[in-house]
């Protein structure tokens, strides 16, 4: 009887485990994007300590006056200058910042015209400028003093750039000058 009785207390505890307790109605509609207080109810106002905004809050942060982020040049790298017989010199950022520099759209560098004369070539018809990005030829009839080469800190490198020229046309990470 005991076995029988054990036997009956088993099977009726694995049919109520087995058999839903409740059902739960199938969803219909899609999720709203955010909550909806039903119309009887006022949202609950969500109370934030003393001086810091609400969750979701948008604050605008003063730059202080004067405050302008530092342009620390790259150390790490290099320029090749190739000239028009073939032979390169290559340029570290400590011999790159020995050349003359010059202002052009708020940016510190060196004169195109400038670097060729470093490397002592004054007869040449063209400059291609080799980059990451793409490469760009400029004539000698072209090339004009507001085009400079800058070390443009720790965020990528050499960039070529000019008051003359649409943004869109400046270079990023410069490898390589090559005067024709």
């Amino acid at each position: 009887m005991k076995k029988m009785l054990f036997g009956f207390l088993a099977l009726a505890l694995v049919l109520a485990a087995c058999s839903p307790a409740e059902s739960t109605p199938a969803v219909t509609q899609e999720p709203t994007t955010g909550y909806a207080a039903p119309a009887d109810k006022e949202p609950a106002q969500t109370e934030t300590a003393a001086g810091y905004p609400a969750q979701g809050e948008v604050v605008e942060i003063p730059t202080p006056a004067g405050y302008a982020a530092p342009e620390t040049p790259n150390t790490n790298i290099s320029l090749q200058v190739i000239r028009p017989n073939g032979e390169a010199t290559l340029f570290s950022a400590e011999q790159f910042s020995q050349l003359p520099t010059t202002e052009v759209s708020g940016h510190a560098g060196v004169r195109l015209t400038d670097l060729i004369a470093a490397v002592g070539v004054s007869d040449y018809s063209e400059v291609v400028l080799d980059a990451a990005d793409k490469t760009m030829s400029y004539t000698k009839a072209q090339i004009t003093d507001t085009m400079i080469l800058a070390n443009v800190g720790d965020t990528g490198g050499m960039y070529f750039l000019s008051s003359d020229l649409a943004e869109d046309q400046w270079l990023h990470n410069i490898v390589s000058v090559k005067i024709k």
